[in-house]
This record gives structure tokens, sequence and C-alpha cells, in this order.
């Protein structure tokens, strides 16, 4: 990942749990980092897993609405004093586009670029989640 930000900002980085963290590059402009792990998969508002998930035989972890308050929380923390949320996932068009998403219809009221953009198909469920935590619904 190649990334020079040059505006202070937070990120937030989305993983299989099988997987290794992101390896983000030191910059100074970068507030703090969060690093979550879960699937790319539906969930109810408790995070169960949810969908036709017969046929894998492993576990599968949806997005949890602790996942969802540690977003809620760290961006409440630094939004006053950054310009910019990054949020990468593995590729890109799920569920960092659901969080995406969600931050800017709270943020900013609206999801326009990542609703209307053709490109991505933001996770109903970790847009969902992270929507009900900003509003203080658990």
């Amino acid at each position: 990942m190649d990334v020079n930000c040059t505006t202070p900002h937070i990120w937030i980085s989305l993983r299989d749990p099988d997987l290794q963290p992101a390896n983000l590059p030191d910059n100074k402009m970068r507030k703090a980092a969060l690093f979550l792990a879960f699937d790319d998969i539906d969930g109810d508002e408790h995070g169960n897993p949810m969908g036709n998930l017969e046929h894998d035989t492993r576990d599968w972890i949806a997005m949890q609405p602790d996942h969802a308050n540690q977003i809620v929380d760290l961006v409440n923390k630094w939004k006053d004093t950054i310009d910019l949320i990054c949020v990468n996932c593995e590729a890109g068009i799920s569920r960092s586009a659901g969080c995406a998403a969600a931050l800017s219809i709270w943020l900013n009221g609206n999801d326009s670029g990542i609703g209307d953009n053709d490109s991505y198909f933001p996770n109903v469920h970790v847009k969902s989640l992270i929507l009900r935590a900003a509003r203080g619904v658990s």
C-alpha cells in the first residue's frame, strides 16, 4: 500500500479474521489507526451471522456492535482535529464502503460518492451497525 497522505487523518482498516492486519507505512499526519477483523457477511443487530453459510464449515464472524462502537469512538475523538478519514478493507468495495457510507451519512448527512457509485457495494450490516452506534442506539 503506497499512501502518502499530507493532511491530518485517521485510518480504519478492516480485514478478514484469518488475515494479518494491513501494514500501514509510517505517516506523521496519521493521528490514529484502528484495525478490526470480521468477515464480509451479513448479520443481525447483535452481530450474529446471517445468510446462506451452511455450505462452509468455518466459523463466520460478522461485524459486532463493539466493532461499530470502536469506530464511532475513534471518529468522535478525532473528528474536530482531522480533515480526512481513510477506510480500507480487503477488496475495497463492501466493508470499507459500508463503513465510509455510514460515516458520511453521520457526519455529512449523505453518502453521495459511495451510495451512488456503481464501483461500491456497501455492506448493509456494517453500515447499519455504525449508524446505530453513531446515533446511540444499542
